[in-house]
């Protein structure tokens, strides 16, 4: 893989995907290393995978892409996911957020996901899409939060190339809610 141009972070130039050393957020709280780690080789290819979560969370997803929980006060440091739709138990949540990205093998996949990789949702054994899901939003979530943690500056490097991603294009907003009561509540699993 090549060098990233000497103006941009290697943050900036992978958006999210975490390099193929792991999750760095749970292998070390040494922000030194972090960044190291965060140098090494990536994903070279996309997957299709899929993230657990409620209802309006796949809206918001759609609409400003997969963030880990912690940073909105939240436990979880990356973004959890599975490659198939039967991995997930039922009780993870109604929706599952269909993403096409790279990331990196096994359930801890990607440090966050920009909402242009989000291609829609499974809701009730029923794919909707990105488009579908954006016309339901309603309101933007709340801003995300700083991190406490020692990677706390490097996380908000982290969010801060996250809300750029969120200025690239218009922000959907209204719309109706058909595709909610148009289907069967028949289980994806």
């Amino acid at each position: 893989m090549s060098s990233p141009p000497s103006d941009r972070s290697p943050a900036e130039v992978e958006l999210g995907v975490l390099p193929l050393a792991g999750p760095v957020p749970y292998l070390t709280l040494s922000e030194r290393r972090a960044r190291t780690l965060l140098l090494g080789p990536r994903p070279t290819t996309a997957s299709t995978w899929v993230h657990a979560t409620s209802i309006d969370g796949a809206i918001a997803a759609a609409c400003e892409g997969l963030i880990p929980s912690c940073w909105r006060g939240g436990d979880g440091c990356v973004v959890f996911g599975s490659s198939a739709l039967e991995d997930v138990h039922p009780a993870r949540g109604p929706a599952l957020v269909q993403v096409r990205s790279r990331a990196i093998a096994g359930q801890l996949r990607a440090w966050w996901v920009p909402r242009a990789q989000v291609r829609g949702a499974w809701i009730d054994g029923k794919f909707v899409g990105v488009q579908a899901l954006r016309a339901t939003a309603h309101r933007r979530l709340a801003d995300v939060t700083p991190c406490s943690c020692p990677l706390a500056d490097l996380v908000r490097e982290q969010q801060e190339l996250w809300q750029r991603t969120l200025t690239s294009g218009a922000r959907p907003t209204g719309g109706a809610e058909s595709w909610r009561s148009a289907a069967p509540r028949p289980s994806p699993r």
